[in-house]
């Protein structure tokens, strides 16, 4: 019945749009659906008639229903947007104004509801928000709203426009039951912005709003702490006289009035603190806040210098501990481990200020004295490890840092005035290694922190597990539940701090072995800084023997005590900034003879330049000429000029060597870094820039041979054949040592199977040198055919149509067939090719392309067994009848071809093919494989040596037999073929290869300063 009537209000409608009882027709179907709680399909009627209809007597029933709709449909925006209307519209009755004005309310707070459910906080709490700032004259749950408010704008972390939510709420709503959580909530946001004196002050404020409640007394308590935690001192004493004063009987009174000494301690008002801790002592003699009184008297003095009447503090403390103890009372063992801890940091200090100096005999005694004071540091700081405290912790890193600070007085000792520069430079040496051994002590000491501090740990009950670290609580969800005041309570943070001074301890014994290393290479750069008496040759073979002598055992004590940092690192398990540093200076260390004697190398470069013109003037002068050393040019040709080549060939070769040997660290100790990468670049790039230069230097001897010779052909003067033998000699050497420095740099980067655009052009140059030892390394040419649409195909069986002279003339061009999504080539994803599938441009129908005969009877090379018969269901009667109709059958061959050139014999490669289904591959005439049956996405890979024999330099054919039985979609055939060739003409090879330089070039300035730019990447 229902139905029908709302059939019948539709057909009117739909028959009488416009006529004068339509607006009622509409307000009766919506009312129909509206009462059934079909509220869309109500709403869409109510929006009708409201909108088409807006003078109609039946509107302001239409826009409450429309709106009410909206709210039941959970549309609250449009909810809200109706109801204002309907504020707006005039001569809408008073009752349903009130509904709408309740109903904006109402749906402002449910979207806010919403928005909070779907995780949008921030715009949830301004949705509640607006309750406030809009709808507060509609509704009674405005309180309600700001409280929700406010706690969404905490799940956002934005806490200072909650705390202004909350203060709203507080202020405006008074009798609010809400207000409690509210002050709660403000002292806890105000607590999350580490405002520790508004958290106090919001605490006094509970006190003073909800006084005599359980929940005042707590929020005093806590203004007291959170007073303190913000160093207001005298706003601290208030609060606790004010506690005192309200409950002189409750056991914290007691405790704060004992604080209140603390507090004047830190205002500097001793008086004050000592008439409390009177009065606490004469009403609470036994108590063992007494230790704890004697404790924050000597901390006051130790804060301000003054020692001796700390240690007389101190001592108090600990003696009225062990009274208590001896007495069966509580002995507060944590303020006399603390009185304890402060005695073994005044020692400590005076432990310290012991400095060491010159002469030996006043240093002698310095020794002794610092030795007996570190004796009693370590006594101090191991009694409080024995009272069990959580100082105990850190009482055990003192310890090693006492014989840290030791080694550090050894090292930084006082030296005498009025050293030279080399008597100052020995003597610091002479510091140095006298402090290695005291600094490994120190690293002993720490070990022994990482091995007892676990242990002591356990003992405490004190966890060390990291893993087990409690999670995060989440944030609770927004509600108007109550919240308990609580007092606040200090957590446990014992694990923190073993895990504190564990995690130090660590760091240090890196860091102390990291320092050691770097003071020893301070005196690498020392030595390299030596003033050079000698000019010339003289000069450069100082400087050899300086790098030998001096520079090269610096450089190895260095690396050694890097590689002691990572072998240590390695056995306790440490990953640190020191660890990683160290590896980088390992490499960077042994570097540093390798660029030293680049620079000799092009130094000897360089004195060679200038001496050629010496020997000119020589050869013109003739026999008995003398140059400035008094040599005539025989001496000066063999003893100068020969031995600055020789020199120049030895520096380039210990350059090689050195970083050859900064490589076989990085190898021998796993090291990985940018120092690895950058020593590779500049070594190979060095190697290859060496034997250049020699290379383009013999140029210059050279061109001066032939002037000579042509000079002594023209005027038969003996000197000038001499002359040109002289620069002959020098041409062959300078020759002979560019293929040295090539051939040793290459062969070091085949030891390391290192291949970088260096080490090409180095075998590019000696390719050209002594092309029989090197043009088989030279870069392979890769070559790959794949199946694409510049194969050819035909369905047509021809006889011999796979040997390799056979005209393919009449075969069309293949195309290529998208392959489904759905199909996954394994095979060609691990090798990462993707080739295309191929298929016959059309077909042509005849017995043989269909499978009537074998259309595999030809001349195959490689098969001598027969091939079985067609097994095809198909007769020849029922196939050609086929035939005749036009239709394509299921079974179906195609023959593929494939011509392609190498330009030199491969020596590398693979095949990797798939066909749908069944399909025979052969290679210039012979047969290499075949598949049978099995789905197309079967990827078959075929080994070089497969076919390494039937493939060949020149002229090449590829061709395949594929046979298809299910009809179409056919997909043909995959097949993706690369090969490695030989390298083929010489100079297109290495014009290759420096077409590459500049894409791939390294500044060889960039690759200077790469290893000094930020050179020390320790950041304290």
């Amino acid at each position: 019945e229902e139905k029908m009537l709302a059939e019948a209000y539709d057909n009117f409608i739909k028959l009488f749009p416009d006529s004068p009882e339509t607006p009622s027709v509409l307000a009766a179907a919506g009312a129909l659906y509206y009462n059934k709680r079909k509220y869309d399909l109500a709403r869409k009627y109510y929006k009708t008639m409201v909108t088409k209809f807006p003078k109609s007597q039946q509107k302001s029933v239409g826009l409450v229903s429309l709106m009410n709709s909206y709210f039941f449909l959970g549309q609250y925006r449009d909810s809200e947007i109706v109801a204002k209307k309907i504020l707006n519209t005039p001569n809408i009755p008073e009752d349903q104004i009130t509904v709408a004005k309740s109903r904006i309310g109402e749906s402002i707070f449910k979207n806010g509801e919403r928005l909070e459910q779907e995780g949008n906080h921030i715009e949830a709490a301004k949705e509640y928000r607006r309750v406030y700032e809009e709808a507060s004259e509609y509704v009674n749950f405005v309180d309600g709203a700001l409280f929700r408010s406010a706690r969404n704008f905490e799940q956002a972390g934005e806490w200072n426009r909650a705390i202004e939510t909350y203060e709203i709420l507080v202020s405006d709503f008074q009798d609010s039951k809400h207000v409690m959580d509210a002050f709660v909530n403000i002292a806890s946001d105000y607590k999350e912005l580490e405002d520790f004196q508004n958290v106090a002050k919001t605490n006094e404020r509970i006190f003073e709003r909800f006084a005599g409640t359980p929940e005042a007394e707590n929020a005093l308590y806590n203004a007291s702490i959170f007073y303190e935690k913000a160093e207001a001192w005298q706003e601290a004493i208030r609060a606790n006289n004010l506690y005192i004063r309200t409950y002189p009987t409750n056991p914290e009174s007691k405790d704060l009035l004992f604080e209140n000494a603390k507090y004047y301690l830190k205002l500097d008002d001793l008086a004050s603190a000592n008439q409390i801790y009177e009065e606490f002592t004469s009403r609470y003699p036994n108590d063992p806040q007494t230790v704890e009184a004697f404790y924050n008297r000597g901390a006051y003095y130790y804060e301000r210098a003054s020692y001796d009447s700390a240690k007389v503090e101190f001592n108090k403390a600990i003696q009225r501990s062990d009274n208590f103890a001896r007495a069966g009372r509580d002995p507060n063992l944590f303020f006399a481990a603390e009185a304890n801890y402060k005695l073994g940091q005044i020692q400590y200090q005076e432990y310290r200020d012991i400095r060491l100096g010159y002469p030996q005999t006043v240093l002698r005694q310095q020794l002794e004295q610092k030795q007996q004071k570190l004796n009693e540091v370590e006594k101090s700081f191991t009694q409080v490890i024995s009272l069990g405290s959580v100082r105990s912790f850190e009482a055990m890193y003192r310890i090693a840092e006492a014989y840290e600070e030791f080694a550090n007085a050894i090292a930084n000792q006082d030296m005498p005035p009025n050293l030279t520069r080399e008597e100052r430079l020995v003597q610091e040496n002479q510091v140095f290694n006298a402090s290695v051994p005291a600094y490994d002590r120190a690293v002993e000491e720490y070990k022994n922190v990482l091995i007892n501090l676990p242990v002591l740990a356990e003992k405490l009950d004190v966890s060390m597990d990291t893993t087990k670290a409690a999670e995060p609580e989440p944030a609770p969800a927004p509600s108007d539940s109550t919240i308990a005041l609580q007092k606040e309570v200090v957590q446990d943070s014992s694990s923190e701090v073993a895990l504190k001074w564990f995690g130090r301890a660590k760091d240090k014994i890196s860091l102390i072995q990291y320092n050691v290393a770097e003071r020893s290479s301070e005196f690498v750069d020392e030595y390299l800084r030596v003033d050079n008496p000698e000019t010339g040759l003289r000069a450069l073979v100082f400087k050899d023997q300086v790098l030998r002598s001096l520079v090269a055992k610096q450089v190895n004590t260095t690396i050694e005590a890097h590689i002691k940092n990572l072998k240590v690192s390695e056995e306790l398990g440490l990953e640190n900034k020191y660890v990683e540093e160290s590896k980088r200076k390992i490499l960077l260390s042994r570097n540093v003879l390798a660029d030293e004697y680049e620079k000799l190398m092009y130094d000897a470069v360089a004195e060679y330049k200038r001496s050629v013109p010496v020997l000119e003037d020589l050869v013109e002068q003739g026999e008995g000429a003398v140059e400035a050393g008094g040599m005539d040019y025989y001496d000066y040709q063999d003893s100068h000029i020969m031995q600055l080549i020789f020199n120049m060939n030895q520096y380039a070769k210990i350059a090689l060597n050195q970083y050859k040997l900064t490589l076989q660290l990085a190898v021998d100790n796993n090291i990985n870094n940018d120092a690895r990468l950058t020593t590779e670049q500049r070594m190979f790039n060095f190697g290859y820039d060496a034997g250049l230069l020699l290379a383009d230097l013999s140029k210059l001897p050279a061109q001066k041979s032939e002037l000579y010779l042509d000079k002594f052909d023209s005027t038969r003067n003996e000197n000038y054949q001499l002359g040109s033998t002289f620069f002959d000699d020098q041409n062959f050497e300078l020759n002979e040592y560019a293929h040295a420095v090539y051939a040793f740099s290459y062969d070091i980067s085949k030891e390391f199977s290192i291949e970088n655009i260096w080490t090409q052009l180095t075998l590019a140059q000696l390719v050209q040198i002594e092309p029989a030892t090197y043009l088989e390394d030279l870069p392979k040419k890769e070559v790959a055919v794949v199946s694409d649409s510049s194969w050819v195909g035909t369905t047509r069986y021809s006889s011999g149509w796979n040997q390799k002279a056979f005209a393919a003339g009449g075969w069309d061009q293949v195309v290529e067939v998208p392959v489904p999504n759905t199909l996954r080539f394994g095979g060609f994803d691990s090798l990462q090719v993707a080739p295309p599938a191929i298929w016959v441009r059309r077909v042509v129908l005849d017995a043989a392309s269909s499978g009537g005969v074998n259309p595999l009877e030809m001349n195959d090379l490689t098969l001598t067994d027969s091939l079985s018969e067609n097994t095809d269901d198909l007769g020849a009667d029922s196939l050609l009848a086929s035939l005749e109709a036009g239709a394509e059958p299921d079974t179906l061959e195609a023959f593929f071809r494939k011509q392609f050139n190498l330009s030199s014999k491969p020596i590398d490669g693979w095949i990797a093919i798939a066909g749908d289904k069944s399909y025979r591959l052969y290679i210039n005439d012979v047969y290499i494989t075949g598949k049978e049956s099995g789905p197309f996405e079967q990827v078959e890979k075929i080994s070089f040596a497969t076919f390494a024999d039937f493939i060949r330099e020149g002229d090449n054919v590829i061709a395949v037999s594929l046979k298809d039985f299910d009809g179409p979609p056919r997909y043909g055939l995959r097949m993706h073929l690369d090969l490695k060739l030989l390298p083929g003409e010489i100079s297109e090879t290495i014009e290759s290869i420096r077409s590459k330089m500049d894409q791939d070039r390294v500044d060889p300035q960039i690759l200077k300063k790469s290893t000094i730019l930020n050179k020390n990447r320790i950041v304290e």
